[in-house]
């Protein structure tokens, strides 16, 4: 603190005293209104305070302190409240829970009065509010190729091939290669005008191509991941030729330490001229590339720094054919704080309040510890666009709640 009290100010979230046994006060201290000159007011309960269990709450912001007693809102102060003198409540305070006998407040103790006594406290919270947060889920720039380039995209290929360049922008003008005759029919795409095409180097020998992006990730992080695919019979991916989408998180060093794969089409194995919709679930070793599983999420491992959507295309010797991509999407999966959380009036419950955004999934979790593996869903519901309240049960005092946003 930078000066002594009163001028560091001071917070009463509850007083109470013997002497006033139906009453608390709800206080501030500082520079010209300390002791009994003090700005607060009284919450009378109109029966014994000491009668039962009550819930005490302070909302502190920069410019306005409020205070509440089993949620019922009996007092406020800000700088005009007690002006001209200073508002010193922009610093971090301590907090004391303590009980005190006699003095000027308390007044004198009568010998009838018999000791020890005791305060009952069930639990002490404190919440820091968090920034409104701004969803920015979707991280892909030209997703949908709809800038008819490879704008913020990568392509890779062998040199020397047939495909070089690793992935054509096509629009819906162009035709299929239909063997290379003309009348070929118009070029599909999932969404707008553009796609990207994917095809073998055509070398006789086994080769990758295809196109990547890379975006920053951190450790435990949480993301989702998809796109659209569609070979045409007039130009079908056939043989043992092979397309997916992959997902990769990596280190400093540009390191896999982490990957994940949609569905690999194989020639033939799949429905033509029909979009695929493709989502990032299986889970692969990114060392011995052995299947580990399947996941709703990829969550990036210790270590990440970045992670790569790429689309890939792999021809065994001279497999014919090509595959098609749009509208594809990467989507990291935003969480609210459980700072954000506020506890009801009864000890037992907590309460969740947050705005929800149509099309948007949430899922709200609980957890006794923050150990990533130990969170259980307890309710998953849909955004409409307007604020949703939920509580649950709190058997245990260190019991946390977790809200987590999946986007589309």
């Amino acid at each position: 603190m930078d000066a002594s009290r009163p001028a560091c100010g001071e917070i009463d979230i509850m007083e109470f005293v013997g002497r006033l046994p139906n009453e608390i006060f709800g206080t501030i201290h500082g520079p010209g209104y300390s002791g009994g000159d003090s700005f607060g007011s009284i919450h009378n309960f109109g029966q014994a305070v000491a009668n039962d269990y009550h819930t005490y709450v302070v909302e502190w912001e920069p410019n306005e302190i409020r205070w509440y007693v089993d949620d019922i809102h009996y007092h406020s102060a800000n700088p005009s409240d007690v002006a001209p003198n200073d508002f010193p409540f922009d610093h971090p305070f301590f907090m004391i829970l303590n009980v005190a006998v006699g003095g000027n407040f308390g007044g004198p103790v009568g010998g009838s009065v018999s000791f020890p006594k005791q305060m009952l406290v069930d639990y002490v919270r404190v919440y820091e509010e968090t920034s409104p947060i701004t969803l920015n889920p979707e991280q892909l720039e030209n997703g949908g190729l709809e800038l008819n380039s490879l704008s913020s995209w990568t392509a890779f290929s062998p040199p020397g091939g047939a495909n070089e360049p690793g992935v054509f922008i096509e629009s819906g003008n162009n035709t299929y290669w239909n063997g290379g005759n003309g009348g070929g029919d118009p070029v599909q795409t999932h969404s707008g005008n553009y796609v990207a095409k994917v095809f073998g180097d055509y070398s006789g020998e086994e080769n990758y191509n295809g196109f990547y992006q890379d975006r920053p990730a951190s450790p435990g992080s949480r993301w989702t991941a998809s796109g659209w695919a569609l070979s045409h019979p007039q130009d079908l991916m056939s043989g043992d030729a092979e397309s997916w989408i992959e997902v990769s998180f990596r280190d400093s060093t540009d390191g896999v330490i982490g990957l994940y794969r949609s569905q690999i089409l194989e020639g033939g194995a799949f429905t033509p001229n029909q979009w695929i919709d493709l989502q990032v679930t299986h889970q692969y070793d990114p060392s011995t590339f052995a299947l580990l599983g399947n996941s709703p999420e990829m969550i990036a491992p210790a270590g990440t720094t970045t992670v790569r959507y790429q689309i890939v295309y792999r021809q065994i010797l001279w497999d014919p054919g090509s595959m098609y991509f749009d509208d594809l999407s990467l989507v990291q999966l935003s969480e609210i704080a459980e700072g954000l959380l506020k506890v009801s009036g009864d000890p037992s419950q907590v309460t969740l309040s947050f705005e929800t955004e149509t099309g948007n999934e949430y899922q709200i979790f609980t957890s006794l510890d923050l150990a990533e593996n130990s969170w259980t869903m307890v309710e998953s519901l849909s955004g409409t666009g307007s604020d949703i309240t939920r509580s649950y049960p709190m058997p245990d005092t260190n019991r946390f709640y977790r809200l987590h946003i999946a986007t589309p």
